[in-house]
């Protein structure tokens, strides 16, 4: 299961915040595909963009698990990179990710 929330429209673009419940191969990159919005630059399930030429436009800002040996909660966090930015930018968001 992917949860997802619209953040920001755009011409053409939606920029999503996207939540997996489980851990599946491509889950993202099918689950949007499936309602007919799938992610930007993706050759596999959507088609290659010039707004993002070296490859799909996804960002893991945070990940979150269970460590399965101590148990602990283990939180990543990283901001966008440049690529992702860039696009951003093109597109006129203007605002924080």
């Amino acid at each position: 299961m992917t949860l997802y929330r619209v953040l920001a429209h755009f011409n053409g673009y939606t920029l999503v915040e996207c939540e997996l419940r489980t851990g599946r191969t491509h889950q993202i990159r099918v689950h949007m595909k499936s309602i007919g919005h799938p992610v930007v630059g993706d050759p596999v399930y959507g088609k290659e963009s010039a707004l993002a030429p070296h490859g799909q436009l996804l960002h893991a800002h945070k990940l979150v698990f269970t460590h399965p040996t101590t148990g602990e909660r283990m939180v990543f966090e990283a901001p966008i990179n440049d690529a992702f930015a860039a696009a951003l930018s093109k597109l006129g968001f203007s605002g924080k990710v």
